[in-house]
């Protein structure tokens, strides 16, 4: 992707080639965010802005769609930041964020500029036909680091080199953890939109285990198989990065009569693995049940997490925010790297009053806290951002 590399998106994780700064990278993510047990330390965290959640879907149901990218937000950027987000506003580092995430979606649209066809032209003079791309590369790299700085503040470190790292460790595990999970999200609600029954289904199991006096929990979860079966389910039936991340080969391979060179780039079919009807009945249904005996289906986040050394770092973190946001409510795609579904009607509304009073009074157990906005709003007008 020549031109992701010209507006510098090649220097973050998920593009960069495997090497000492690959490793290094990974290996700041991976202390983070690499296994169960770290990802359920942040169980604290999550769970008071799945609550705002519920507040803000309950205040507001008709903007549900902006609901699940604050939620997803306000989740990533307390962990990675410890930054809280204006309440019921725009806050300025999310939108900055959520700017440089879509331009990292058009970056990365594969064979969608010019000169990822044709590299020759990045060694052509700015003006040529066919070179706009540069100036838009510009304009696109300035931004990138405008939200590397903002993002992780203006303290420097005794170590320039580790502080670069920092920056771009943590952009990643924004852009991975917040835009991933958002989209996740939105075709869990698009599904229950889709398949009514599995909503009704979900929500008899939820009330025989939690009953109707308090709000689900973690702690509910091995309890609930066909919920697990639902998160499960959403993260197969429209998976958020179908053609998964480019891995490139580090020798010559012979496989089944084809002869792949060295260097070669391969992209993983997700979306074909995970409905495969071979290994998945009627891949278009949304059907939980699957993963239960006696079908026991292959478990989906074996695949849709990648694979090998560019596996999703955060592939348990996304699977504890879709779990509490889940036990708490003809298809088209947007294109990119990570896409979600386009905008679809939809009802929202509380199932009981009971439930509207449960919902309140998490507002006292977990209150907004004091936005940090103030802290990177001069900045951002200074940068003209």
């Amino acid at each position: 992707m020549r031109f992701a590399d010209i507006c510098g998106f090649a220097s973050l994780l998920n593009l960069q080639q495997y090497d000492g700064t690959f490793r290094r990278h990974r290996r700041l993510v991976h202390q983070q965010f690499g296994t169960k047990a770290v990802a359920a330390r942040y169980r604290d965290n999550i769970k008071p802005e799945s609550h705002h959640f519920l507040l803000c879907v309950l205040d507001d149901p008709a903007n549900l769609v902006q609901h699940i990218k604050t939620e997803a937000s306000a989740i990533i950027l307390r962990i990675t930041y410890g930054y809280s987000i204006s309440p019921g506003k725009t806050d300025p580092l999310v939108h900055l964020i959520e700017r440089t995430m879509d331009v990292f979606a058009a970056a990365t649209v594969l064979l969608g500029w010019a000169v990822d066809i044709f590299p020759i032209l990045q060694h052509f003079p700015e003006g040529v036909p066919g070179t706009s791309f540069k100036k838009q590369g510009r304009e696109w790299s300035k931004l990138l680091e405008t939200t590397k700085d903002e993002s992780t503040g203006t303290d420097k470190t005794r170590n320039e080199h580790w502080e670069d790292d920092i920056k771009k460790t943590a952009l990643v595990m924004y852009g991975g953890g917040a835009d991933t999970t958002a989209s996740a999200i939105h075709s869990f609600i698009l599904a229950m939109v889709l398949f009514p029954n599995v909503q009704r289904k979900a929500q008899a199991e939820i009330e025989s285990v939690v009953g109707s006096d308090r709000l689900p929990q973690f702690a509910d979860r091995e309890r609930l198989p066909y919920v697990n079966g639902l998160v499960k389910e959403s993260f197969r039936w429209l998976h958020v990065a179908p053609m998964g991340v480019a891995h490139r080969t580090d020798e010559d391979i012979a496989y089944e009569g084809y002869h792949i060179p060295k260097g070669a780039y391969l992209l993983p079919s997700i979306w074909w693995f995970l409905h495969d009807p071979e290994t998945y009945a009627d891949p278009s249904s949304f059907d939980p049940a699957r993963y239960l005996a006696p079908r026991n289906e292959p478990d989906p986040t074996d695949e849709a997490f990648g694979y090998g050394r560019r596996i999703c770092p955060g592939r348990f973190l996304a699977d504890e925010s879709l779990f509490i946001t889940v036990i708490t409510p003809e298809i088209q795609t947007t294109s990119g790297l990570i896409c979600r579904p386009v905008d679809f009607p939809y009802s929202i509304k509380p199932r009981s009053e009971r439930s509207v009073e449960l919902i309140r009074r998490v507002e006292g157990n977990h209150a907004w806290g004091d936005e940090d906005a103030e802290l990177v709003r001069d900045d951002l007008k200074r940068h003209g951002c």
